[in-house]
């Protein structure tokens, strides 16, 4: 379960922000189904779901961007040291201001795996890893596990698993994955809890996670296409089949060169894919059915059609196996209502017993509103004329009279209206056209 995240100087956040999933005690009584007790301590709630919105570059991508990043840095750190020694990282700093430039990015998470807090950082430029620290709560206060700075490690009697590998720890290698690699118990937790963070890019969701899942698992099939039903978009069946990479070969066209042909063949002989149609129903002038046509799903079903399937696989990926969901632009090809409604499923405790989590950003301000989200689940993110994105809570956030924003207020249309902030500032358009 994710607590809490911190970016500093990373893409276009140039000072340090905070994103929370920790439940605002001050509206303990607004959706009560939209949270759930920490389940350490039970000292505090966290949220099931949080949405960001945001002006078209504003930095909404870039916070999930950087959650992405910090993950991905954690898996790849030690293997890439492995094929490259002096491997130069891919951190990209904040680059408008000549005060960043030559600084460190830092990154930090407060998480929960198998009932335990953690809370494990670092700060990483090109070069090397400047700091690196974890900590934990064993009891009832935070205590060191390890810290880092540099070369230099201070490991504690209760990080036993560390000791050792000090020296044997390159400058451009974090040490919780090198020890990982080694089955460190503590390390292999925290990289546990990390594989549990599932991002997907805007407009880049796979659909073959969702077709072979279909194809492989008769149960889930059968609930996608009573999915399909409900929705009422006219598909039938799904009909799905493996086909082998020399197959592929043989129904390309007869004019590409048989040299490519046999580059294809080359890539790797054994490899498989995925082809999937649709089938759909035919109708006489009576409006009569009379048979059945299939389409190329890739090709010929719509952009929102196809990402229906492919989310459907990853809700049942998440809440079965207890991730943390990372989407931007949820609403992308998406009805309004539809997106509701899968957003909807994490907030049920039928759906979401294990309490999995979703993070998401959105443009579709009609469901900006009270009826949906807790204050404390929205997010606004605002980038400044000197390029700096700014992160806030709506539920922190203080009208022009210095108050917060009502829970009986019109959300959407007074974001509309630039009350919340976080939206462009488009100017006289028409000018643009004048002759």
């Amino acid at each position: 379960m994710l607590v809490e995240f911190t970016v500093e100087n990373f893409l276009s956040f140039k000072d340090k922000i905070t994103f929370s999933m920790v439940a605002d005690s001050s509206i303990s009584k607004e959706h009560l189904n939209n949270i759930f007790s920490e389940p350490v301590y039970k000292k505090f709630d966290l949220l099931k779901t949080s949405v960001v919105y945001g002006a078209n570059a504003s930095g909404k991508s870039n916070l999930l961007k950087a959650i992405d990043f910090m993950k991905n840095k954690i898996f790849s750190s030690f293997r890439d040291s492995l094929i490259d020694i002096d491997k130069k990282e891919d951190v990209s700093n904040f680059k408008l201001s000549t005060t960043t430039l030559n600084k460190p990015s830092k990154f930090e998470v407060i998480f929960i795996q198998n009932k335990k807090r953690y809370r494990y950082g670092f700060e990483i430029d090109n070069n090397k890893v400047h700091s690196e620290w974890l900590y934990h709560v064993p009891e009832k206060r935070e205590t060191i596990l390890f810290t880092r700075k540099g070369n230099k490690f201070d490991i504690k009697d209760s990080f036993k698993e560390g000791r050792g590998w000090e020296d044997k720890t390159r400058d451009n290698v974090l040490f919780l994955s090198l020890l990982a690699q080694f089955n460190g118990e503590k390390s292999k937790e925290v990289l546990d809890w990390f594989k549990k963070l599932l991002y997907i890019h805007a407009g880049r969701f796979d659909i073959n996670f969702s077709l072979e899942k279909a194809r492989t698992n008769p149960e889930f099939k059968k609930k996608l296409l009573e999915l399909i039903q409900i929705l009422d978009i006219g598909i039938e069946n799904i009909e799905i089949t493996e086909i082998s990479l020399e197959e592929e070969v043989k129904n390309l066209p007869k004019d590409i060169p048989n040299k490519l042909k046999e580059a294809f063949k080359s890539l790797n002989p054994n490899a498989k894919s995925l082809y999937a149609s649709t089938i759909r129903n035919q109708y006489d002038e009576l409006n009569n059915i009379v048979s059945q046509t299939s389409f190329d799903i890739n090709n010929m079903e719509s952009d929102g059609t196809k990402k229906i399937i492919a989310l459907f696989a990853y809700w049942f990926d998440v809440f079965e196996k207890n991730k943390i969901l990372i989407i931007d632009e949820l609403d992308s090809s998406l009805h309004s209502l539809l997106t509701i409604e899968m957003i909807k499923l994490f907030h049920s405790n039928l759906s979401n017993p294990n309490n999995a989590q979703l993070i998401f950003s959105l443009h579709d301000t009609s469901l900006l509103s009270n009826d949906f989200f807790r204050r404390d689940q929205i997010w606004f993110i605002e980038k400044n004329p000197h390029g700096v994105s700014d992160l806030y809570s709506f539920v922190e956030y203080r009208l022009a009279n210095d108050t917060k924003v009502r829970n009986d207020a019109s959300y959407g249309k007074n974001y509309l209206k630039g009350k919340y902030g976080a939206i462009p500032f488009l100017g006289n358009l028409e000018r643009l056209f004048e002759i």
